[in-house]
């Protein structure tokens, strides 16, 4: 009977929905990143702002170009206005040059005439610049041009025509200068102080006669920059400064081809008298409205200090030669101190302006030493300078001044090494010292300027090691840069500088006074080499962090001097391939290699001890001593091997058998006593050496008695090797226990 299998129930699958995704958001996109823009210091900015307005001045006659008003119409008028009010000018002095030329009218009608007419353009320029801002660029180029022409007639009155006095004549020019700055400030009108400044300065170039009249020109100078000066404490016209300042020396300097030596006083006088003018003009404005200054000032006052320092040193040196020059830069540091102590003393926060009187004080007082000397050295009064400023800046907190003076440092050691090194060292120089007499006056020299420029960067780097913050700020840091240089690299810097510097001035002046006693040259310079190696580990060794650059300044001087006594100084001695030397055998040239080389023994063996006694490493001290082992056995080498060849040829090789074997012996007991191995397998392998020698060479080289002395010589020094093994047998039977 078959039963049905019921078959397997179906399985229910459950089928759920899923909840369908919501789409994506869109990604808004990202907003491209609006370059960042950094601002600028705000003295920049503020000399921008300056320069800006002087352009817009000179283009359209305004510091801002007025709205509603087009580029062109601005500059049209402005222009066509002032050519024709220099033309109106020009064409009066002209006809006054062709009426004089011509004879057609006295002095008195002249002078009249340009009076009168300057008097018109100013009544007329001022009654148009009351009628409204219509007429006003008119009336001020007629008030401008009347003030020019009324300079003219004074000018020509006074100094030129002798009609009235000079008092009355220089009264009548004040007067002149006077309205001419009441006018330009009351109407506020830079065009005419503009334009009664250019006059005024031009009047003595178009009256010039060609005859030299010093005193009433440098008088009239002088009257035009105090009416500036007056102005400018007014009002802040930059333009106007500047062209009285370019005015004032271009005329004074142009007047110098009629100069001369009875005329000393009264250019002297009334130079100084400008430059203390125009040194007020630079910032008598900021500092009477509480201002700052700005880079524009600053640029002034140094264009100012230069021009007066260069005529003055000219004129004096001139007329009195030297020292007195130093008198001028002794006067201007102390005028600048004053002034600087003067803005101190009176609070006023202004860093530009301080610095700038403190920097050139500075540069003046430095100034000062080279012009007591029978010759300037730029050299010097730069470090001084240098000095100077980074003095004041740690002092005052000054990154701006630090910075100031690293960068004229650099300048200073550029101008030592490929400037003064060269001119005072090169060949020329060298075989012109020869003579005793002229090398210690050179030397003198010499050691003035070096001197005092090492000196210098040795005196920075110990004021920046021993530098600490400022108890309170000097001057508002708002002028000032906002960060310094990493002191600790400036301090490292400024130590290598220092270091390397004497050193290089040491060694070519130790070359050069060695040119007179040739042999020693070449020593004397490796003898500065091992100073200079030992000094580097003096420092390593007592410094603090043991720094490393110290210990591989040590090495790298060690080094030098070894390659330059195997590849200079053997070749200077004529060293043959038969080792031995052929420069005549004398004392001189036996006594230099001496000490050329106990120079280098010395400077290893004090290395060696030095770091053996202060823990120096097991590894780094015994190359030093080995080194000073392998010079010492090579300088006898080749000093006995030279010696035999000039004095007993036939022992030569047999000689040096035997210095070799004592050398061997001397190992071999050192090694033994004091227990160090590697001397002992030294002395073993020299002894090989030796014997293979006498072996080899000498029994065919030598004769008959000198062999015997060279095999005795040989036996002697082995049998005492062999007595000092058998004397300390109870050492080695330790050493055999440990397993060495």
């Amino acid at each position: 009977r078959v039963q049905a299998v019921p078959a397997a129930p179906t399985p229910r699958v459950e089928i759920r929905a899923v909840p369908a995704v919501p789409p994506a958001a869109p990604v808004p996109p990202i907003p491209p990143r609006a370059p960042t823009v950094v601002p600028l210091p705000p003295l920049v900015q503020s000399a921008r702002e300056i320069l800006r307005q002087i352009l817009n001045w000179l283009l359209v006659g305004e510091q801002h170009r007025p709205r509603g008003v087009s580029v062109e119409y601005a500059v049209a008028t402005t222009w066509l206005l002032r050519l024709s009010i220099v033309a109106i000018v020009t064409g009066i002095g002209f006809f006054l040059k062709w009426s004089i030329d011509s004879g057609l009218l006295g002095p008195e009608a002249r002078a009249a005439m340009s009076t009168v007419a300057g008097v018109v353009m100013l009544a007329g320029g001022l009654r148009l610049s009351g009628q409204g801002r219509k007429y006003h660029l008119i009336g001020q180029g007629l008030m401008g041009g009347g003030i020019l022409t009324l300079y003219v007639s004074m000018y020509a009155t006074g100094p030129y025509y002798d009609l009235v006095s000079l008092p009355v004549a220089f009264a009548l020019m004040a007067l002149v200068t006077v309205a001419a700055g009441s006018i330009a400030v009351f109407a506020d009108s830079l065009l005419v102080a503009v334009l009664g400044i250019a006059g005024g300065y031009a009047t003595p170039v178009l009256l010039s006669t060609g005859e030299a009249r010093l005193a009433a020109l440098y008088s009239y100078m002088l009257l035009l920059s105090v009416g500036i000066l007056g102005i400018a404490s007014l009002k802040p016209w930059r333009l106007l400064n500047y062209l009285g300042f370019v005015c004032t020396y271009a005329l004074y300097f142009a007047s110098l081809k009629d100069y001369n030596r009875a005329d000393f006083t009264v250019a002297i006088g009334f130079l100084t008298a400008l430059f203390v003018i125009h040194a007020a003009i630079a910032f008598v404005h900021n500092v009477l409205r509480g201002h700052r200054a700005t880079v524009l000032e600053a640029v002034h006052i140094v264009a100012n200090a230069f021009l007066f320092g260069w005529a003055g040193y000219g004129l004096i040196s001139g007329a009195h030669g030297r020292p007195y020059p130093a008198l001028l830069s002794i006067g201007v540091a102390v005028f600048f101190m004053a002034q600087a102590a003067a803005m101190m003393r009176l609070r006023r926060v202004d860093r530009k302006l301080t610095l700038t009187l403190i920097a050139l004080a500075g540069a003046f007082t430095a100034w000062t030493l080279p012009l007591t000397m029978e010759k300037e050295t730029l050299t010097i009064a730069l470090s001084l300078l240098a000095l100077t400023f980074l003095w004041i800046g740690t002092r005052g907190g000054s990154a701006f001044l630090e910075h100031l003076a690293y960068a004229v440092y650099a300048v200073v050691m550029s101008r030592l090494v490929f400037m003064d090194m060269p001119s005072n060292f090169g060949p020329y120089v060298a075989r012109s010292s020869l003579e005793p007499a002229a090398y210690w006056s050179a030397m003198l020299s010499r050691l003035w300027t070096f001197g005092t420029a090492i000196g210098s960067v040795a005196a920075a780097f110990a004021l920046q090691r021993r530098r600490s913050p400022p108890p309170t700020p000097v001057f508002d840091a708002a002028n000032d840069l906002r960060r310094g240089l990493p002191a600790r690299r400036v301090s490292a810097a400024l130590f290598w500088c220092t270091v390397l510097l004497f050193f290089a001035f040491v060694h070519l002046e130790v070359g050069t006074l060695f040119l007179m006693m040739q042999p020693f040259r070449l020593p004397a310079l490796t003898v500065w080499w091992c100073l200079m190696a030992l000094f580097f580990l003096w420092r390593f060794m007592e410094g603090e962090g043991r720094e490393a650059p110290l210990f591989g300044a040590a090495v790298c001087f060690m080094a030098v001097a070894v390659v330059k006594l195997v590849a200079v100084d053997a070749d200077a001695w004529r060293l043959s391939a038969r080792w031995c030397y052929e420069v005549p055998h004398t004392a001189a040239y036996v006594a230099a290699r001496s000490l050329d080389f106990a120079a280098l023994i010395a400077a290893a063996v004090a290395i060696w001890a030095w770091m053996s006694r202060r823990g120096g490493g097991p590894v780094v001290a015994p190359v030093f001593g080995y080194g000073a082992l392998a010079i010492f056995f090579a300088y006898a080498t080749l000093e006995v091997n030279t010696l035999l060849r000039w004095r007993l040829p036939a022992f030569q090789s047999g000689g040096l058998s035997v210095l070799w074997a004592l050398f061997a012996i001397s190992f071999l007991v050192a090694g033994i006593g004091r227990s160090v191995r590697p001397l002992r397998y030294i002395g073993l392998a020299l002894f090989a050496v030796v014997v293979g020698k006498v072996f080899l060479s000498d029994l065919r080289d030598l004769d008959a008695i000198y062999r015997v002395i060279a095999f005795v010589a040989t036996g002697v020094a082995l049998l005492l090797g062999s007595v000092a093994y058998i004397r300390s047998n109870a050492k080695f039977a330790v050493e055999t226990k440990e397993g060495c």
